[in-house]
């Protein structure tokens, strides 16, 4: 029973080592602060090779960071981690990055993100919303750092062109003119 309970300590701990860096990239101040919280069917930690597995209708929130996802894998290099892979059909992704901005959206069938180049990677259906454009294609790479974004058909040679939706500025003044 112990060692049970150990392993579900360190898939614990490792899920909060995956979320501390996104916290600090784009999020509420309060994200980072705010407890981490994962429901899943089954957890797996492999102290050896640092992979962690948490499997069937897994959910992981901290702050206003909502994950929901049918697998999460957690890769670790000593007490680093240096990836997180969610598969799902979708997975979903929504964050709060200020409080007077929109939400940011995410779903994809995978999304990697590798923590020591702070990219953000989106693979199959993929489609990324930050409240005034919204990007569906193939492949999405986000460089978090940089706030770059860069889409792609994929390799498929039959696969659909990128799209790009730009909402339309809200005019305040709409409303007093007439």
């Amino acid at each position: 029973m112990f060692m049970l309970n150990k392993r579900v300590f360190f898939a614990l701990v490792s899920m909060l080592l995956v979320c501390y860096p996104l916290t600090g990239v784009f999020a509420l101040p309060t994200d980072k602060d705010a407890p981490i919280k994962i429901k899943a069917d089954s957890v797996s930690f492999n102290q050896k090779t640092g992979i962690s597995h948490y499997r069937g209708n897994v959910r992981l929130t901290q702050g206003s960071i909502q994950v929901r996802a049918d697998q999460i894998t957690v890769e670790q290099n000593e007490s680093e981690v240096t990836q997180v892979r969610c598969i799902g059909e979708p997975v979903s992704f929504q964050q709060q990055p200020e409080s007077d901005t929109p939400e940011m959206v995410a779903h994809a069938k995978k999304i990697i993100y590798r923590v020591p180049e702070e990219r953000l990677w989106l693979s199959g259906d993929a489609k990324l919303w930050d409240g005034t454009t919204q990007f569906s294609s193939q492949q999405i790479e986000y460089d978090l750092v940089r706030s770059v974004i860069l889409a792609s058909k994929g390799r498929s040679a039959g696969g659909a062109q990128v799209e790009m939706t730009i909402a339309p500025r809200k005019q305040e003044t709409d409303n007093q003119n007439q």
